[in-house]
């Protein structure tokens, strides 16, 4: 994942190489991910701008919205500022409310890697 730049907002860019060549049976998570983002809105969720499919170099780029800060086990297990009971609360219900709307889906989503 890189930092990009669309239409002057900071996004993350997401590349998988030769994404297209592996055919449908073997797409990368890239590819199912793609599918996916298209449909979800929450604000727990980081919006889905687009994609970039290069053909001729077998390349699929995610455009997605750029999250600023620590990843969920740094802020968590912080040495200097824990936080508090009060907001790991509300990290948790954040992250519930996330995964609610995912499995609310028809067909549910199910997200396998969380961060």
């Amino acid at each position: 994942v890189v930092e990009g730049s669309l239409r002057g907002l900071a996004v993350a860019v997401k590349m998988s190489h030769g994404a297209i060549d592996r055919g449908r049976q073997h797409a990368p998570a890239e590819i199912t991910e793609l599918r996916v983002a298209r449909q979800v809105r929450h604000p727990n969720i980081a919006m889905f701008f687009g994609a970039v499919v290069d053909v001729h170099l077998s390349e699929v780029a995610l455009v997605l919205e750029l999250i600023v800060g620590p990843t969920l086990d740094a802020y968590i297990t912080a040495d200097l500022v824990p936080p508090s009971d009060a907001d790991r609360y509300a990290v948790l219900l954040g992250i519930g409310s996330a995964l609610q709307h995912l499995h609310c889906h028809n067909p549910s989503i199910v997200h396998g890697d969380l961060k």
